[in-house]
């Protein structure tokens, strides 16, 4: 039952609204022998929440200003600041997106941390930046097994050329969201299981 419950948290989301700004918060933790144990997070920002300005293309363009702050013991441990512009429109407002994502993957070493998001709308007069607060876990523990957090997918599909959303092959973009429509026939996701060979020898039979 232990187990069940942990797979159960992992699909908690924030929901977050500032005044006009409305945003989806979502994260997960991997492992890579590279990098070691860090943490993936999915922000998905509402088109229609957001000001738009027209940029030098003559096209509307929403920007947005995203800090992470990760602090362990009183620390700063990781610390992230930057924009999000969203996709580009024409004046007519026909494509509307139906949402602007962002991935960000950050090194972070076992432990707790205090987590704290600030976004602030660029481009809109009565902005007011607004913070939330959680508590982010790592606990990948290395050669013992585990499975990674869980990314709940849009959709995947195989890809040969590598960009951020790029996982073993395929191209995953996250759902980031708290709510799934009744036209939705089944639920994707992405998880990793690290250190099987520790538990059962190498190239040995497994069921999951």
């Amino acid at each position: 039952m232990r187990k069940i419950l942990i797979l159960a948290t992992v699909f908690s989301f924030f929901s977050c609204s500032a005044y006009a700004v409305k945003a989806y918060f979502h994260h997960a933790q991997f492992f890579a022998p590279t990098v070691g144990t860090y943490v993936e997070t999915y922000l998905a920002i509402a088109p229609g929440s957001v000001a738009y300005k027209t940029n030098e293309m003559g096209k509307l363009q929403a920007s947005v200003e995203v800090t992470m702050l990760f602090v362990s013991n009183e620390e700063i441990k990781e610390y992230r600041k930057y924009n999000i512009l969203s996709p580009e429109i024409d004046t007519t407002l026909r494509n509307m997106p139906q949402g602007f994502i962002d991935l960000q993957r950050i090194p972070l070493s076992g432990g707790s941390y205090n987590f704290e998001l600030i976004i602030k709308d660029n481009y809109a007069n009565d902005s007011v930046t607004f913070s939330y607060k959680d508590i982010i876990t790592i606990s990948i523990t290395e050669n013992q097994l585990s499975f990674s957090g869980i990314e709940p997918a849009e959709k995947f599909y195989p890809s040969e050329t590598a960009t951020k959303y790029t996982k073993s092959g395929y191209e995953i973009i996250p759902f980031v969201s708290n709510f799934y429509p009744d036209n939705l026939n089944s639920l994707s996701f992405y998880s990793e299981l690290y250190f099987l060979d520790k538990e059962i020898g190498q190239d040995s039979s497994f069921l999951i």
